[in-house]
């Protein structure tokens, strides 16, 4: 098997629009982070600790981990939005 080249950020974003699109969200509210913010912020709702949340997102400093959850909840993501709007109403973090 031949070796690849890591994706670049702008690479990764192309080949999501067409999914955004369909899913009809607004793609400048979806960035190459948002699945690790998304992680983040549906972790820290299930209750996982900092330490916690510094593993799953490899992180070395507990400030990283903050910075991705102190804004905002887990509904108030893109992602948390989408599934209000589907049959998951009432029951999206």
């Amino acid at each position: 098997m031949a070796p690849t080249s890591p994706r670049s950020a702008t690479d990764t974003a192309r080949s999501r629009a067409p999914t955004r699109q369909a899913a009809g969200l607004d793609p400048a509210n979806i960035t190459s982070h948002s699945p690790r913010l998304g992680m983040a912020q549906d972790l820290a709702a299930a209750g996982v600790p900092t330490h916690g949340l510094m593993q799953a997102g490899r992180w070395k400093s507990p400030a990283t981990a903050v910075r991705y959850t102190e804004h905002l909840s887990a509904s108030d993501t893109p992602a948390g939005q989408y599934l209000k709007t589907q049959h998951y109403r009432g029951k999206a973090a």
